[in-house]
């Protein structure tokens, strides 16, 4: 539900400035006084707090390396709230939990609850730690690692973990948000294998950056921070920036940020005033609304509250928290499956190494094949709406008419990731989905009868993460790919800055591969600005380095898109129709046949905002050919120039008339294929030779109007429609009187 700021200005307000906000700056304003807890006495909650279930758990050799945790009743694993006291990192406890989350409110809507304490700066110093914020930081990653090694036994969902906390623990909650994962995969401490990633993160009166340079141009009189770096005053601080920048980087919310963090809630109890002096200008909304434009700029999601803010969503970070941890999952009701339909589902691992999300994978089986020849991946890109949309994939028509050529099944995963998450814990196949994904073809053999899908040969296409995904197993198992399609994601071969992407290293057997790398023209190739712009950079370094090596590798430039798929079917089908033509072996498990190089056609790499060069034959190439664009025959040859000047492929073949038409009572219904080379847009209902109706698809956004639709990540529309005409009752007749008609995206009518 959605207020508005004009309604309940006045009650935000009130709940800020006498509640935990309010106190949390009170507490700030008077002297920090280290409380070193013992057996004997330990601060006591506040009036209404739940005794928790489990009372100071060591989760490390420092006295202060102690927390509670309070369960939630529940027969499955429960999200877990992870809140991180305030108090300038100088003082406080664990026992002011209810200042930032409301515990019994908590876990009356089924989430367990861990309050921590953790060293202060002061014990930082005298231990030797540099900077001294390293400490209470790197002590609340280790207790978030600790509760995850504790999940099966505390009964915890260790991926729906959200934090929550004042003023410095706000900093170190949005620390954790937006900090690479702290993970040792290899360490031989169990907790440190453990992930230090969060869901999301609730906090208030929030420090979002540790730089002197910008708190003082957001809010000029700021005194805030110096201490976490050992420096005493503002005025030395500001001095000293320079020499403490790598410190301030590694430690500061705001220089964090990247698209794949989790979102985050901020409120404040005063409203903003960018470069003005504030009453309490360690925590100003100031913090909030930077924080926020930066966040919008790479992608993550921010909510920010204050007195007059506007569409406030939710009044408190406990509301926000409970909305964000137990919202329902998208990824519940795909589409049902029956032969020649099958699907698999597997649970997330806590394991290291293994896939951290859990995975439906659904497959489509020619009805008529007696032996598969391989199998077609279509796998969709990062973010929750992406790999939802991979729940429909095997279901596209289109996609089956390539499939049931040459006697292909057509698989779609889909990665149930939540809003927010990593997505390289899943497009990276070396985290547990190159894996998974061959535990699947197993067991979906096993279903559909048809074991040879173990062994037979690839073709992958990928969009974004997705592609990611399918070059990262084409450098990890070249020898079972037939051809690859990246649409805007490439594997990387040198590890970005700034990104926990492991890089990956050159097969060269790859190099016999066929590849086609293909992009929006505004994905930094006419636009090099905007969120996307790095794609064309890395396809580009991808291509030189397969391509130099010798890979069968090209390029093609979408003129019409940025990150949206678009028109790109209507050159990747018959690109693969010619790959696996000439690649796929008779017999299942036989050796893939090699591309002929006689055959192939080559053009120059394109420049941007020139013309592209069209193809030649390769005898006839005159330019470089390691930095040339590789295409398998003359007939893609003349497609793909076709498609980089404005993606409309000519076809001169009508689509497969359909069949098996049938009526029942004023219901029509029939089945129809797909035109390989241009797929099905609607369908035309005749009634004695005189036009009926038209039945047409959803509406389209991302390309060709197609009778299925079609979503960003080239997969159909949901709910997925039916080939079906409710007539009126005056023309009920016999079904011979019917007659229905394809038509397919070129606008050719089947006969």
């Amino acid at each position: 539900m959605r207020y508005h700021s004009l309604t309940i200005g006045s009650l935000v307000f009130s709940c800020l400035a006498f509640g935990p906000l309010a106190r949390a700056q009170q507490d700030a304003s008077t002297p920090k006084i280290v409380i070193k807890p013992t057996a004997e006495k330990i601060p006591s909650y506040e009036a209404g707090v739940p005794t928790p279930t489990f009372s100071q758990v060591a989760y490390g050799p420092h006295q202060r390396h102690v927390l509670d945790v309070w369960q939630a009743e529940s027969a499955v694993p429960t999200p877990l709230v992870f809140v991180i006291h305030g108090g300038g990192w100088q003082g406080g406890e664990k026992e002011r939990v209810q200042r930032f989350a409301d515990v019994a409110q908590l876990i009356k809507s089924g989430i367990s609850v861990a309050a921590i304490n953790y060293r202060f700066v002061k014990q930082a110093e005298s231990e030797g730690i540099e900077p001294p914020v390293k400490a209470p930081l790197h002590d609340a990653a280790r207790a978030l690692q600790f509760i995850r090694s504790k999940a099966n036994e505390w009964n915890i969902d260790k991926q729906r973990i959200g934090a929550a906390g004042g003023s410095a623990g706000a900093c170190s909650s949005l620390w954790l948000a937006f900090h690479d994962d702290l993970a040792d995969p290899n360490s031989d401490d169990p907790i440190s294998r453990e992930s230090s990633r969060l869901w999301c993160a609730a906090v208030t009166g929030a420090q979002t950056t540790l730089d002197p340079q910008q708190m003082q141009e957001w809010t000029p009189n700021s005194r805030y921070g110096g201490h976490a770096f050992g420096v005493s005053g503002f005025a030395d601080f500001l001095a000293q920036r320079e020499s403490l920048l790598p410190w301030i980087n590694e430690y500061s919310p705001y220089a964090l940020v990247s698209r794949d963090d989790p979102p985050v809630y901020l409120i404040y109890s005063v409203p903003p005033a960018l470069g003005q002096d504030q009453k309490d200008p360690t925590h100003t909304s100031n913090f909030g609304v930077k924080l926020q434009e930066h966040c919008a700029i790479q992608g993550v999601k921010c909510e920010l509250v204050y007195p007059g803010a506007a569409d406030i969503q939710h009044l408190s970070p406990t509301d926000y928290l409970i909305d964000a941890l137990k919202k329902r999952s998208s990824y519940d009701s795909p589409p049902p499956v029956k032969p020649p339909y099958y699907r698999v589902r597997y649970e997330a691992s806590s394991q290291p190494g293994e896939l951290a999300f859990p995975v439906a994978y659904t497959i489509w089986i020619p009805p008529a094949c007696q032996t598969l020849r391989g199998v077609i991946v279509h796998q969709h890109g990062c973010g929750e709406g992406s790999c939802k949309s991979g729940q429909t994939g095997a279901f596209d028509l289109h996609w089956q008419a390539l499939a049931h050529k040459h006697d292909c099944a057509l698989l779609s995963p889909a990665y149930e990731q939540p809003e927010g998450a990593d997505c390289q814990l899943w497009c990276d196949p070396r985290h547990g989905s190159d894996d998974r994904f061959q535990q699947a073809l197993a067991e979906l053999g096993a279903q559909a009868g048809h074991p040879e899908l173990v062994k037979v040969p690839w073709g992958l296409w990928g969009h974004s993460g997705g592609g990611h995904w399918a070059g990262g197993m084409l450098l990890l198992h070249p020898e079972r790919i037939a051809a690859v399609w990246l649409r805007s994601g490439v594997p990387l071969f040198e590890k970005p800055e700034g990104r926990a992407i492991a890089p990956h290293v050159l097969n060269d057997l790859a190099t016999h591969v066929p590849v086609m790398c293909n992009l929006g023209t505004k994905e930094g190739f006419t636009m090099d600005d905007g969120k996307f712009a790095g794609v064309w950079p890395s396809n580009l370094a991808f291509f030189g380095k397969l391509r130099g090596a010798g890979g069968l590798v090209g390029m093609a430039v979408d003129p019409r898109t940025s990150h949206e798929c678009g028109n790109q079917r209507y050159l990747a089908i018959p690109w693969f129709d010619a790959c696996l033509t000439a690649r796929l072996p008779t017999d299942a498990g036989s050796q893939l046949h090699p591309m002929k190089p006689s055959q192939a056609w080559l053009a120059p790499l394109p420049v941007p905002n020139t013309e592209f060069t069209p193809p030649v034959a390769v005898a006839e190439f005159k330019g470089s050919v390691a930095t040339s664009i590789w295409l398998p025959d003359q007939t893609i040859a003349h497609a793909w120039s076709q498609y980089v000047r404005d993606t409309n492929i000519a076809d001169s073949s009508p689509p497969p008339a359909p069949s098996d038409i049938q009526i029942n009572g004023n219901l029509l219904t029939w089945r129809a294929e797909a035109d390989l080379e241009s797929g099905l847009s609607h369908f035309i209902i005749e009634r004695e030779d005189v036009e009926l109706a038209t039945v047409a698809g959803p509406p389209h956004r991302f390309g060709r109007g197609l009778f299925q639709g079609l979503q960003y990540s080239d997969t159909p529309a949901t709910p997925l429609v039916e080939m079906q005409f409710q007539h009126d009752a005056s023309q009920v007749g016999h079904v011979d009187r019917f007659q229905v008609r394809a038509v397919n995206t070129a606008g050719l009518i089947s006969e």
